[in-house]
């Protein structure tokens, strides 16, 4: 058994400093009652804010900075037998489809004279016996033995909740007053830089775009750069196949370092640019009843990520599931063609020459029919550097949040659990 340091104590909870207390939720919060208005049931007209579990889960992260503006909302009539939410209340996410947002829970604040309730698949909580400091709250629902706890509870096949009869014997540990408003100081000073980046990023992305706008379409010309451009068919000047799969697949997948990369959407990174590895590989007899591409070719999925284009970094065999654009080279900069496949025009004319089809999937004869604005290619290339040197900006920014991310979870497992003392 390892042995406790001293100034600590062995709790239901775990080991924690000797000074800190163990309450329940039942000990620390009292319920309230949540509205179950669905979306359909909002008032366009309304003026009480409406927090939905989805807006919980895809709109905040351990707080609510209250700006009412972004609220879905209800007629005072509706939000008239509820609480109205306070400053400090618990706002918990009762259903997700995973475990890592399950019981999702967010502190309210700054919300000032704005009026709002706890909507649907909600479990609304507020703090009584003055435990627990405002700006505190939140991070107990983090703590790692208490995620366990509300994982312990959850139901479910599908979709996993909890519910409020489960709750109130939860075990939460009790900082003292002190040490949850140095914690929480350290904590929310880390998310107003995350916070701050994520908002330089969006604005960069935003300027990017205007740009893309810009010099994709011609509008605005490079300096040196005068010549018309070409408005070509890109069927014409490219070759552009469908993907083919041996059957079964099982049989001819192998383990041998030497055989042909099997590219899957599965491979590709959120928002990457390049495919630069694949999990499986086939052996050779598997090439014939597949499609072998190279690096520098162009995959489009025909169904997911509608049209997201992505650069080979390997070579491969790709599966009905993706297009490859290949032998574009003599007309188009690599990097030109990608920007432009991603332009926001691009899915618009694939939606359009898609236009009456069930199922909006591309296949061979969408692709080759799209036309692309088609510059000299010195021009091309000055354009694509351009909107690189913007990319890699935000890769830098991302990079910078995503480490400052990685701190805060850091801090939280050691400041949360006692282990780093701050008082």
């Amino acid at each position: 058994m390892e042995k406790i340091k001293q100034g600590y104590k062995q709790t239901d909870i775990g080991v924690i400093p000797e000074d800190w207390e163990v309450k329940s939720i039942n000990d620390s919060f009292r319920f309230l009652n949540n509205a179950t208005y669905s979306r359909a049931e909002l008032d366009s007209e309304g003026i009480v804010g409406y927090i939905h579990y989805g807006d919980i889960h895809t709109k905040y992260n351990e707080f609510i900075d209250f700006d009412h503006n972004t609220l879905p909302k209800v007629s005072d009539s509706k939000a008239l037998r509820y609480k109205l939410v306070q400053d400090g209340d618990i706002i918990m996410a009762d259903a997700s489809e995973d475990y890592v947002g399950l019981c999702k829970s967010i502190e309210v604040k700054n919300i000032r004279n704005n009026k709002a309730i706890a909507g649907l698949h909600t479990i609304l909580m507020r703090g009584k016996a003055n435990l627990y400091e405002n700006g505190f709250k939140a991070y107990l629902f983090l703590v790692p033995d208490v995620r366990k706890q509300l994982i312990g509870l959850a139901t479910g096949m599908k979709v996993y909740g909890v519910s409020k009869s489960n709750l109130p014997q939860v075990l939460l540990p009790l900082p003292t007053s002190n040490e949850q408003t140095a914690i929480a100081t350290v904590l929310s000073d880390t998310d107003a830089l995350i916070t701050a980046l994520d908002k330089k990023i969006v604005k960069k992305q935003q300027i990017k775009q205007g740009v893309m706008q810009q010099l994709l379409t011609g509008k605005k010309r490079l300096p040196g750069y005068t010549g018309e451009w070409a408005f070509i068919r890109l069927g014409g000047v490219t070759d552009i196949s469908r993907g083919g799969s041996p059957r079964p697949i099982e049989n001819y997948l192998t383990n041998d370092v030497n055989g042909i990369n099997w590219i899957k959407i599965g491979d590709v990174r959120v928002n990457a640019k390049f495919i630069e590895s694949t999990e499986e590989k086939i052996i050779q007899e598997g090439v014939l009843r597949s499609r072998f591409v190279k690096k520098g070719d162009f995959l489009l999925s025909n169904s997911m990520s509608f049209g997201r284009p992505y650069i080979l970094k390997v070579d491969g065999c790709i599966h009905d599931g993706w297009l490859v654009i290949q032998n574009y080279q003599e007309t188009f900069d690599t990097d030109y063609l990608y920007y432009m496949l991603g332009f926001e025009s691009t899915l618009t004319q694939y939606k359009s020459i898609a236009a009456g089809s069930s199922v909006l999937n591309l296949n061979k004869q969408i692709v080759s029919n799209l036309l692309i604005f088609c510059p000299q290619k010195k021009e091309q290339t000055a354009i694509a550097q351009i909107l690189t040197d913007m990319d890699n900006e935000i890769a830098q920014l991302e990079k910078e949040r995503d480490k400052y991310k990685e701190f805060k979870a850091g801090m939280m497992q050691v400041l949360l659990t006692g282990k780093v003392r701050l008082v």
